[in-house]
């Protein structure tokens, strides 16, 4: 290697990122524009991957953690799901209903025999989160 290469490879790294630099007949030298762009998506993929299965995994954690947050969070999820089921369970009734009707006044009928599913308010539900708290359900 002579003086020259040397030193214009050392400035090379001096100046440029290492991440811009590649090996072109046996000789570092500056990437283009372009490939500086591909570089800089592959790193930026690289990163959020990195940020996306670090937060998963602390998500994750969080649904079995005994701490209040973990608590709490179970406690709510439990109160939807109990939710999901009394909505899953209306249809499958409205199913039975329909497949046993034999005209639309005998569904008519057995629909108004069902009980009807009010509205449920954010009072109701923070107080369904604490009863499930205090009940142990949540951890």
């Amino acid at each position: 290697m002579t003086q020259e290469e040397y030193d214009r490879v050392a400035e090379l790294f001096k100046d440029i990122d290492r991440r811009y630099i590649k090996i072109l007949n046996n000789s570092p030298v500056e990437m283009s524009p372009q490939e500086k762009v591909t570089v800089d998506d592959e790193w930026a993929a690289e990163i959020q991957t990195n940020l996306l299965t670090s937060s998963r995994a602390g998500a994750k954690d969080s649904v079995d953690q005994l701490s209040a947050e973990g608590v709490r969070l179970r406690a709510a999820l439990l109160i939807i799901l109990d939710e999901m089921n009394i909505l899953r369970t209306r249809d499958r009734d409205r199913s039975a209903d329909v497949a046993a009707a034999t005209n639309l006044a005998d569904l008519k009928t057995r629909w108004a025999a069902r009980v009807a599913l009010d509205d449920r308010t954010a009072a109701q539900m923070k107080t369904s989160i604490k009863s499930r708290i205090d009940a142990g359900d949540a951890d």
